[in-house]
């Protein structure tokens, strides 16, 4: 109540700035906030609680950085995040009997936004500039076995992959290509300078790191039968703070609020009253808050008496019930989310049995030393949780506290390893076993190691993941693995997601997984 009370108050107080300010009257016309009963503006403003860490589309190591490409950039094939798969710079593919080797023709008459011609080349480059640098994070995430690309004519390219991919449609939805011309002549310039010429429906004119970033509609894009949107200028604003954010949607500076989690239970009544102008989005998702363990030498959690005694001090209902208003979130069943491959309800929930956890931590090998919870400054709630987690740890003898960090130096510090533990908000829906083996193959310096989980999860990946049933059984075995040895993470609840938007803003895709896209945003009352 507290909390709530003192984010209304700052609420009203942004609301009075604003008021003073004049505000930019851009987010309506009469009877939309902000409007002036002028012309509803061509600029449509989506404040955003993260911010975009880099510009390249193959180094892309958080979403807030992959929703500003789908602005620019496009791939192979788009998805819905719910299993189907789209035609976009390929009108159509097939696949090899023996699934290594996928054929695509490709749209004739595209252009990148300095008027290069999008052809066969281009694609070819993208894969070979993927495929040859290890370090990019799309490689290692989807695709470490993506082998070359082969120009069959100047439409026609095949990628060939050294095994049989199961997740291939995601790594092609998820591979943005780029002009081959342009790189050849700027290098990675291409991206640090902010060229970010690509094929899609907006044209980067400015990003100010922490501020905004700003685009203009591309006016030659192929795929105007289908989108041709009412704006003109797409601003994404960047406020770490949801109760700014929500006092600017409430003055009309911004026509929507999306972030990152969805916006925060107790800050959701703040929207109360305004229903015929806004319209709040709730929705199930798989997005889990985990908590990922460090197995470099000498980590406490290497002792499995250690993490078992950690989870049970976890009271995951009180959790859900005094921080996410007890529909916000729900307690997890086994590892795995409903809406995923190997979701096994057998499993049962979490237990929470703190006098067992205390007998269970005497016998462990921990040794009282400082634990400290790592968590960043885009991840909802992220302090609530993590104070909770930390009270209820110390209240069986761990030693425990937590940091914040700005986005860029957790992930740094999350890709080197300096951490005990950190919480994340993220979603694996689209990619379990790629998400699983990035943190057992790619980081095993300080991750977890298990031989007959890697197994399984190798094996999804390979010729028996083309067989649906073979694979649902090997992801039912990675999730009990995983939920009864309690590493590599552990999850802590799963959230349920409000997003807030302007009545007549349209073309938002609220995905299941929790993900989100703008880059098609359009207005209804066009005429």
């Amino acid at each position: 109540m507290i909390k709530r009370m003192a984010a209304l108050i700052s609420v009203l107080f942004m609301l009075i700035v604003l008021a003073g300010c004049g505000g930019n009257g851009s987010a309506g016309t009469a009877g939309e906030p902000g409007g002036n009963g002028a012309e509803r503006s061509r600029t449509v403003n989506i404040g955003c609680n993260y911010r975009p860490t880099t510009m390249d589309p193959h180094d892309l190591r958080n979403w807030s950085s992959t929703i500003h490409a789908m602005f620019t950039f496009e791939n192979l094939i788009y998805s819905d995040h719910a299993g189907k798969y789209m035609p976009r710079l390929a009108e159509n593919w097939d696949v090899s009997e023996d699934g290594t080797t996928w054929t695509f023709n490709l749209r004739k008459g595209v252009s990148f936004h300095n008027g290069d011609a999008f052809d066969a080349d281009d694609v070819v480059f993208t894969v070979e500039r993927v495929v040859n640098n290890k370090d990019l994070y799309y490689t290692g995430m989807y695709a470490p076995t993506m082998m070359a690309a082969e120009r069959v004519d100047e439409y026609t390219v095949k990628i060939i992959f050294s095994e049989p991919n199961p997740d291939a449609n995601n790594a092609f939805n998820s591979l943005y290509i780029i002009s081959k011309e342009t790189y050849e002549e700027l290098g990675d310039s291409y991206f640090h300078d902010q060229y970010c010429y690509g094929t899609g429906p907006w044209v980067l004119d400015e990003w100010v790191d922490g501020q905004n970033s700003r685009f203009h509609k591309n006016p030659d894009y192929w795929n105007k039968a289908e989108y041709d949107p009412y704006f003109d200028e797409v601003v994404l604003q960047y406020i770490s703070e949801d109760s700014s954010a929500i006092a600017a949607h409430l003055s009309g500076t911004l026509d929507m609020y999306a972030t990152n989690g969805g916006i925060s239970m107790d800050l959701v009544p703040l929207y109360n009253g305004t229903e015929d102008k806004i319209e709040l989005f709730e929705y199930e998702a798989d997005v889990a808050y985990q908590l990922a363990l460090s197995f470099k030498e000498g980590s406490v959690w290497n002792d499995e008496k250690t993490r078992k005694a950690f989870d049970l001090a976890l009271d995951r209902q009180a959790i859900v019930d005094t921080i996410f208003g007890g529909t916000g979130a729900t307690i997890p069943v086994g590892y795995f989310h409903k809406i995923m491959v190997g979701y096994d309800d057998t499993l049962g929930h979490p237990e929470y049995d703190p006098e067992r956890a205390r007998q269970l931590l005497t016998e462990s090998a921990y040794d009282g030393r400082p634990i400290e919870i790592m968590i960043n400054n885009t991840t909802i709630q992220a302090d609530d949780v993590a104070l909770a987690v930390v009270d209820m740890a110390n209240a069986i003898g761990f030693n425990f506290s937590f940091t914040k960090e700005e986005l860029a130096v957790f992930t740094e510090r999350q890709n080197d390893g300096r951490y005990d533990i950190y919480l994340l908000s993220m979603s694996q829906s689209d990619r379990p076993f790629r998400n699983l083996e990035r943190m057992m193959l790619n980081y095993n310096k300080h991750d977890y190691v298990n031989e007959e989980l890697y197994g399984i999860i190798r094996d999804t990946m390979g010729a028996n993941g083309m067989d649906a049933d073979r694979r649902e059984e090997l992801a039912k075995q990675a999730n009990r693995i995983i939920f009864e040895e309690k590493a590599p993470t552990i999850v802590l609840i799963w959230k349920s997601m409000t997003q807030a938007q302007n009545r007549g803003i349209t073309g938002i895709d609220y995905w299941p997984d929790g993900l989100l896209n703008f880059a098609y945003v359009d207005w209804e009352k066009k005429g």
